[in-house]
């Protein structure tokens, strides 16, 4: 014997209208949402960019203007506000009119901005890229990558799905993500590394580095005075100064050892697992600590 749900008893005659009603929304019915703009601007503006998914890049040029190159189709559209005073314009990937959350969609947006321009950019599923630009960045995705290259001014990202990769940064830097490697290069201000899901790899540091993983190893290499507080709960941690540094150092490993090169000066407390002491002269404080791999302290 088949029982039959009391819903059932409605839903045949239901269905031709809920047909109808999913052709009437469906995302063909609506054409794509191609954005060309140019908007004249001052330098020292600055972009917010908000697209509920896709791909954003920003460059560059020598204009007093920016210019807006994207593309939506689906359920998206956008729309573009500006606001003369404060000299900020605002460009929002929204969902068109009365939509389902299953009709989906692209969106694709790419900038260009005087070469004085601050971001403040999101997306909720793609790519950002971001390049020569002197002011401040804020990058936010949720399921992709982020790239910066020679940016002037402080920067803050944040990705929950992706990696992060900055060179060039003349500023500081705080790099967050949940599910990727961070690689840092030539930033001249204070760096602040966060990952859950892998490896932290800092290059011609110039100044503080705060480097935390729980998923891989960890390799700061200072071209400044050696400063910060570097964690790994899942690999060794590797640490590059100049054959002159003078800093005051605290190394430990709970899974390892704690090796220092011969032509670095220490002075203080030394076992296999610990170092607590100053090299050269000492000077600001490095803490490096990891509890599943070695602690090497070497001459770059």
């Amino acid at each position: 014997m088949q029982t039959r749900l009391p819903w059932t008893r409605w839903n045949a005659p239901a269905r031709p209208l809920c047909a109808a009603l999913v052709l009437l929304l469906a995302p063909a019915a609506w054409a794509d949402d191609d954005l060309e703009r140019t908007i004249p601007t001052e330098p020292g503006g600055t972009l917010r960019i908000d697209l509920p998914g896709g791909n954003i890049e920003v460059e560059t040029h020598s204009e007093d203007s920016v210019e807006l190159d994207g593309y939506a189709s689906g359920a998206f559209e956008f729309r573009v506000d500006v606001d003369d005073r404060r000299g900020e314009i605002t460009v929002r990937g929204s969902r068109r009119g009365f939509s389902f959350p299953l009709f989906g969609g692209r969106v694709e947006l790419q900038a260009r901005v005087p070469e004085v321009f601050s971001l403040d950019v999101k997306t909720a599923g793609g790519r950002i890229d971001v390049q020569d630009l002197q002011g401040d960045v804020q990058a936010t995705t949720s399921g992709g990558r982020i790239d910066l290259e020679e940016i002037i001014g402080d920067v803050d990202v944040t990705t929950s799905g992706g990696r992060i990769q900055a060179q060039e940064i003349e500023g500081d830097l705080s790099a967050r993500t949940s599910g990727g490697s961070i690689r840092v290069s030539e930033v001249t201000g204070r760096v602040n590394a966060r990952t859950s899901g892998g490896s932290i790899r800092v290059k011609e540091a110039g100044g503080e580095v705060i480097a935390n993983t729980s998923g891989g190893p960890v390799e700061v290499r200072f071209d400044g005075v050696p400063e910060g507080r570097l964690r790994t709960s899942g690999g060794s941690i590797d640490v590059e100064v100049d054959e002159s540094a003078s800093f005051d150092l605290h190394a430990e490993t709970s899974g390892g050892r704690v090796e220092i090169d011969d032509e670095l000066e220490f002075r203080g407390e030394s076992k296999r697992s610990k170092f607590d002491g100053q090299v050269g002269g000492g000077g600001p404080p490095l803490d490096v600590r990891t509890s599943g791999g070695n602690v090497r302290i070497r001459v770059r």
